[in-house]
């Protein structure tokens, strides 16, 4: 009797053990399982974040462009001046904007994507995410979008200003760009008072250009922009009659020699082209009574400017002009 119970005891004990492995057994295999799924959502869920862009659309000339939210690699045609104010550096632009002595010391590494022509391969090879351009470049704008998510901004549309708020809209630099506004904003008005020492409230300053066989007066765009709304100065009435039907878009007008008196002012602005034939040019018609018998000629109130200096038209180059401009008046 007692070995049956020693038995059953036994056995009863056997029972229990075995049952309470099995259960710490399923207890563990079931962590093991949640543990294993968790894992696996945090895994996809970090896949899926590192995989993407963020985009947005962006509506330019031609529609509507799903672009980066934060572009890191720009390749740009034209407004590079634009993007440099906004302290964004380009991976890729024209070799015509990259001549500019206002860009010393801030386009290292910018690669030339082309000088005469736009080289596709070029722009291909740094494999941009965001490409800006102009209406210039509508011709390949099929080409480019296969690159990358382009848009164009009109050249003749908008101001300065204008286009650098659209940079600034398309790289996230909204901010960046009203402040620049506001920066240039306070050095013009520096810069003016310091010109009125030198060019009187009531005087008036012509812009002048001479080509090899043509010769034109400017109006509020490029360097005009410098000069009259920089600076405040007043150009003759047939320009400011220009400039007040159309504010920020008239850039330049041809004139004939002999209508130049009728364009006469108090101070001159001579940008002569850099070629011989532009620099013949002016000598020849500066040996003209014509161009003697002029008020600033008489009153020795005329400035010769570059042209490589004082063409571009852009944020970075018009406040470096505006400072030149003022020391341009100071030394005469």
């Amino acid at each position: 009797m007692k070995v049956k119970q020693i038995i059953f005891q036994a056995f009863t004990i056997f029972i229990v053990a075995f049952m309470l492995v099995g259960c710490g057994s399923s207890d563990e295999n079931a962590a093991k399982e949640e543990t294993t799924s968790t894992t696996s959502e945090e895994v996809e869920t970090v896949e899926d974040t590192s995989g993407s862009t963020e985009t947005r659309v962006f509506t330019h000339l031609k529609g509507e462009t799903e672009i980066p939210v934060e572009p890191k690699r720009v390749v740009t045609t034209q407004y590079i001046g634009q993007m440099l104010a906004l302290e964004v550096k380009p991976v890729g632009a024209t070799g015509w904007t990259l001549n500019n002595p206002y860009f010393e010391g801030m386009i290292d590494g910018v690669e030339n994507i082309g000088d005469e022509e736009i080289s596709l391969e070029k722009i291909l090879a740094l494999e941009p995410d965001l490409i800006i351009g102009t209406d210039w470049d509508e011709e390949i704008y099929e080409e480019l979008s296969k690159i990358a998510p382009t848009i164009l901004i009109p050249w003749m549309e908008h101001d300065v200003n204008g286009h650098l708020n659209i940079v600034a809209d398309a790289l996230g630099k909204k901010d960046e760009a009203e402040k620049f506004i506001q920066d240039f904003e306070e050095v013009a008005a520096e810069k003016s008072e310091l010109v009125r020492n030198y060019v009187g409230e009531d005087e008036t300053v012509l812009i002048f250009r001479i080509y090899p066989d043509s010769f034109s007066v400017y109006g509020d765009r490029n360097l005009g922009h410098v000069f009259y709304n920089g600076l405040g100065l007043t150009p003759p009435p047939f320009i400011q009659a220009e400039m007040d039907k159309n504010p920020g878009s008239f850039n330049q007008q041809e004139i004939s020699l002999e209508v130049l008196p009728d364009y006469s002012a108090d101070h001159m602005i001579v940008l002569v082209n850099d070629l011989k034939e532009a620099e013949t040019q002016l000598k020849q018609i500066q040996d003209t009574k014509l161009w003697q018998g002029l008020p600033a000629v008489q009153n020795n109130k005329v400035y010769y400017i570059e042209r490589t200096q004082w063409l571009a038209y852009d944020s970075t180059s018009v406040l470096g002009q505006l400072k030149d401009a003022a020391q341009l008046f100071e030394k005469e």
